[in-house]
């Protein structure tokens, strides 16, 4: 599954971490700034045993969110969709697109509702 994560901040590292952790998904995070680098990296700590723990880093590519087209099984969202370019963005993705966002904000939960249609 080729899944968009449209953020970099920590709700988005999390997915990305959860996302690979548990199958084999195609996952890039879409940024609307400067992508300072191919990768953004997370660390988590795996157990090793009961009382000793080792980082694990998972590389994830970025991609700016001009540039992601909307080939995509999968965008889930970490930013705010009414920042410029993000709402159009999801609008313009496909009806097969299966598009979740992630917001604490009542404002964004009413963009996304006129989003949705």
């Amino acid at each position: 599954m080729r899944v968009l994560i449209i953020g970099r901040g920590p709700v988005a590292q999390m997915c990305a971490r959860a996302l690979t952790d548990t199958a084999a998904h195609q996952v890039i995070c879409g940024v609307r700034g400067a992508v300072g680098g191919s990768e953004f990296t997370t660390t988590r700590l795996v157990t090793l045993s009961r009382r000793t723990t080792q980082p694990k880093t998972l590389n994830v590519d970025q991609l700016l969110l001009a540039d992601a087209g909307t080939e995509w099984d999968a965008v889930l969202c970490t930013a705010a969709v009414t920042e410029p370019g993000i709402g159009d963005f999801i609008a313009s993705l496909p009806s097969t697109a299966m598009v979740l966002a992630v917001s604490q904000v009542p404002s964004e939960v009413a963009a996304l509702q006129l989003l949705a249609g």
